[in-house]
């Protein structure tokens, strides 16, 4: 397992999208339209500043995001 930082949207919604793993994403992302992308709203007991969103892309079989998608 290994963890990316990125800093730019598309290139965090690119690597989902590529199957490299999620992202947590501020809402307006979801307005960039990544076919194959699924964007949730994620519940947080207090979400200002920001809101954030998980996305991962729909084929997606790893074990490991389906016990993360789960869990939250």
């Amino acid at each position: 397992m290994f963890t990316q930082y990125l800093s730019q949207v598309h290139s965090l919604l690119a690597m989902a999208n590529a199957g490299w793993g999620i992202a947590l994403v501020p809402e307006a992302a979801a307005q960039m339209r990544f076919p194959g992308i699924t964007f949730r709203e994620l519940e947080l007991i207090d979400p200002e500043p920001v809101e954030l969103h998980l996305v991962w892309r729909r084929a997606n079989d790893n074990p490991a995001m389906h016990a993360l998608l789960r869990h939250l």
